[in-house]
């Protein structure tokens, strides 16, 4: 996969409509300082998910599935884009919006 290049058909969804972080981070080039479990230490990071926590009680924003056929961390469409931008802020004018326009709505 290029850099740059994600479609709403490389960004996968769970059952709970959460997107994958692991295909955004293959779409941005797979920096080692990019991965998704990074950017989940971080401190704005987990002020975000409390936040969606808050404001969506009825779905659990984060999840991290480890092993089986479809690992990595999955998060709510508000949380793809504060992704993105954590990883640069081109990612609000290049590939994001193109990955998600045509994926379902969120529902968070």
């Amino acid at each position: 996969m290029q850099a740059g290049k994600a479609t709403a058909a490389q960004l996968p969804q769970d059952a709970a409509g959460r997107y994958s972080l692991n295909v955004m981070h293959a779409a941005a080039g797979n920096l080692a300082r990019d991965k998704p479990s990074e950017w989940l230490r971080t401190a704005k990071a987990q002020e975000m998910v409390a936040e969606a926590k808050a404001g969506f009680p009825a779905l659990d924003p984060v999840a991290v599935q480890k092993g089986g056929a479809y690992p990595g961390v999955w998060v709510c469409r508000e949380l793809v884009y504060a992704y993105a931008m954590w990883i640069s802020p081109k990612a609000e004018i290049r590939p994001l919006p193109r990955a998600l326009a045509g994926a379902a709505p969120s529902r968070t």
